[in-house]
């Protein structure tokens, strides 16, 4: 077999339609240390269990739909595009749609991208019922910093210290601090200009308090660290309203009322199989040792296949799916069995992951925000010790404990140990010489991150109560998959935060901003009385947040893994290499993809540090 160039990344992104062996839907080529030339395949109208729909405007939303699944598995966006190609069958009929679907691709806010391309007519492709074919070139290079935002002036020739932390979310900030107080010194290097990760908080427009646009729940009891920072820098905990209704739409056009907490109106076959299919999830996590993972047949099939095996109804599927898909952000068919059963013991149980109550992972929020702890932790470092706006370029290991670590604007430091506390498919954007062992780069280019924004509704008064509902809507067919009432009643700050994740998220994403935010609002009001839907319309404000669209986050919450990475791949995660240690929630044993996992991952990553230096 002929060796794999190891400048050109190949990925086939498991939520469209698979490849045959001959090629792949993605490459991914490094020009320079930063700076790599995406190539997708043509994109076609086909679904991934092979689909191909009659119309030319349902073919076309899929091919736009899989080229942003594309761009996003490579680390690019729309912007980042340089070149399209599109190939038409029946030009003359189609042009018009095609233009108004490409125009909703292209657009973004306020700004349209409008690259080089060219519209080759063709009498037909290479399936019969084929209609329209998209390939796009981009090119993802670093921009340039400001400096005017850097916590310390570019130094003026090469900072010694001897620990170097990439990456200032919770992870890298808590890592950051421990090595703060074992008395060494350190740098912390951050591509965005802020810290925080996908902790943020917006403030409101009207100065109503601020609403978290990322991560946003805690629980005192059974996410202790968290909690612990939120109470020793003073900020004040709300907790999650759970009183009133809930609304649960299974069939389009059909919403049912139920009382919090109880069972939803159901068919009866479609809530035995659900709670079998719970009980099962549950019972098999529970046996799971999370710091021992032994080899296991469940990381041979999906979600969905291990569903569809078990003979479960249509609406079961799609309740558990859209459960995942409020997890992880990924749809049943882009996940290990394994993997969501070792993530569920991660997280105690699949109770209390998907409970508001005072035992669930969705129990309290912060009055000032989630993204206001990493800012406290930040002030609490060493002056001068962090660097924003400051992408990772590369990391020479060529000697131990005598490494060097360059950023994309060309600042260098020497360090004796390294911290890398950034997601993992991100791992691809940093120059590792010498180059990551196999195992780790193929966890970097086949682990994704899922699908996951938020569109926040803000009003004047929260006029969902006194009708008796708890704000809690849930959706089995989108594009809203759930709410929740994220009022804070203290600041006057009254909102609803619609989740939109997984595939039906990545389908209302290629709409245009006036049409996703019509697509939100529609829908709540179709789950709501007749003689209340105005009120739906009523906004302050509205504020959108799309995770994919973070270059240095990629997605949201955390990395999957789709079958057969588990068992490979297991403590690969994380497994030093050199002296780079890795951190960051994913490669936390309790709570993963949870503030409380980044905190602790941060905690474990400093610890292996600390004991390392000190035999040295």
């Amino acid at each position: 077999m002929t060796p794999q160039n190891p400048h050109i990344k190949l990925f086939n992104p498991p939520s469209i339609r698979q490849p045959r062996p001959s090629y792949s839907q993605v490459a991914s080529t490094t020009l320079s240390p930063g700076t790599q030339l995406i190539t997708t395949s043509g994109q076609v109208g086909q679904t991934e269990d092979g689909h191909i729909p009659s119309s030319f405007s349902e073919q076309a939303t899929l091919v736009f739909q899989s080229l942003h699944i594309c761009l996003h598995t490579a680390g690019a966006q729309v912007r980042d595009i340089i070149k399209l190609t599109y190939y038409l069958v029946d030009v003359s009929n189609n042009h018009a749609e095609f233009s108004g679907l490409l125009m909703q691709f292209l657009t973004d806010g306020d700004s349209v991208h409008s690259p080089p391309s060219t519209m080759i007519s063709v009498a037909a492709l290479a399936h019969p019922k084929w209609l329209l074919e998209v390939e796009a070139v981009a090119v993802v290079s670093p921009a340039p910093p400001s400096l005017s935002t850097l916590t310390l002036s570019p130094p003026q020739k090469v900072k010694s210290v001897d620990v170097v932390i990439v990456g200032a979310g919770l992870s890298g900030l808590q890592a950051a601090l421990d090595i703060q107080n074992a008395g060494l010194s350190f740098a912390i290097l951050e591509a965005r200009d802020r810290v925080g990760g996908k902790t943020l908080a917006r403030p409101l427009a009207s100065g109503k308090g601020v609403v978290d646009i990322g991560a946003a729940w805690l629980n005192d009891k059974t996410q202790p660290r968290i909690y612990e920072l939120a109470m020793k820098y003073g900020f004040e905990t709300v907790v999650q309203r759970t009183e009133g209704d809930q609304v649960i739409e299974i069939t389009p056009g059909e919403p049912h009322r139920y009382g919090f907490g109880q069972v939803p109106l159901a068919s009866k076959k479609t809530l035995e199989d659900f709670s079998r299919m719970q009980s099962k999830f549950e019972e098999e996590a529970a046996k799971i040792d999370i710091h021992h993972l032994p080899r296991s047949d469940f990381d041979n099939e999906t979600v969905a296949q291990f569903l569809l095996r078990n003979e479960i109804d249509e609406d079961a599927y799609k309740v558990i799916e859209t459960t995942i898909k409020g997890l992880l952000g990924v749809d049943a068919t882009e996940l290990s069995l394994y993997y969501y059963l070792d993530y569920i013991k991660s997280g105690g149980s699949l109770k209390d992951l998907e409970s508001d109550k005072s035992n669930g992972a969705q129990y309290m929020r912060l009055r000032q925000g989630m993204g206001s702890i990493a800012q406290a932790m930040a002030k609490d470092l060493t002056p001068g010790s962090l660097f924003l706006n400051s992408p990772v370029s590369s990391i020479n290991q060529m000697s131990p404990s005598h490494n060097t670590i360059t950023t994309q604007s060309g600042l260098q430091f020497h360090a004796k140990k390294i911290i890398i506390s950034i997601p993992t498919p991100l791992y691809r954007t940093i120059t590792f010489t010498p180059p990551l062992p196999s195992s780790k780069a193929t966890l970097a280019d086949s682990t994704t991150l899922g699908y996951y924004a938020k569109t926040i509704l803000i009003y004047s008064s929260p006029w969902w109560r006194p009708l008796n509902l708890s704000g809690s809507l849930t959706s089995l067919n989108g594009p809203v998959s759930f709410t929740r009432d994220t009022s804070v009643p203290s600041d006057s700050q009254f909102s609803l935060t619609c989740f939109l994740v997984g595939s039906t998220g990545r389908r209302w994403s290629i709409l245009s901003p006036i049409k996703r935010r019509q697509a939100v609002l529609d829908q709540i009001a179709g789950m709501i009385e007749e003689e209340h839907k105005r009120k739906v319309y009523e906004t302050e404000e509205i504020i959108e947040q799309e995770w994919i669209k973070e270059q240095w986050s990629q997605g949201a919450p955390c990395p999957v893994m789709e079958p057969g990475l588990l068992n490979r791949y297991a403590d690969v995660l994380r497994r030093r290499v050199g002296d780079c240690h890795f951190v960051g929630t994913e490669t936390a044993f309790e709570w993963k993809g949870y503030m409380e996992g980044a905190i602790l991952a941060g905690e474990r990553g400093a610890k292996e540090v600390i004991e390392k230096l000190a035999k040295a």
